[in-house]
């Protein structure tokens, strides 16, 4: 099981609201690279399988078929998280996060 860290949203957050166009843009270019991936993959193994003269074993086709859902799958998670946003938005006190983003870049300099 993962153990959650507090600190860790709190910073992501900070992040996010300190600048919140340049997390999005890293967002939906996220999500283009996994989504691009995995329908690459998955045209890849059912291209070999349904192609009988590469002669995979049918359990190498699952396992990377498999793999290119999973990389599917994380393309609608950051579509999901990107649709959420401006919900989210409003329930967070983004000058408050900012200004934390703020101290910890004070706090970071020497």
């Amino acid at each position: 099981m993962l153990k959650h860290d507090p600190e860790r949203t709190r910073k992501a957050l900070v992040l996010l609201a300190c600048d919140e166009q340049a997390a999005l843009a890293k967002v939906r270019r996220n999500r283009l690279w996994f989504r691009a991936a995995g329908f690459a993959v998955m045209f890849v193994s059912f291209y070999l399988a349904f192609n009988p003269s590469f002669g995979i074993p049918c359990w190498i086709l699952a396992v990377v078929s498999s793999f290119g859902g999973a990389l599917t799958g994380l393309s609608i998670w950051f579509e999901q998280s990107l649709a959420q946003w401006p919900v989210l938005k409003q329930y967070l006190d983004l000058e408050r996060l900012r200004r934390q983003g703020a101290e910890q870049q004070l706090a970071k300099r020497p």
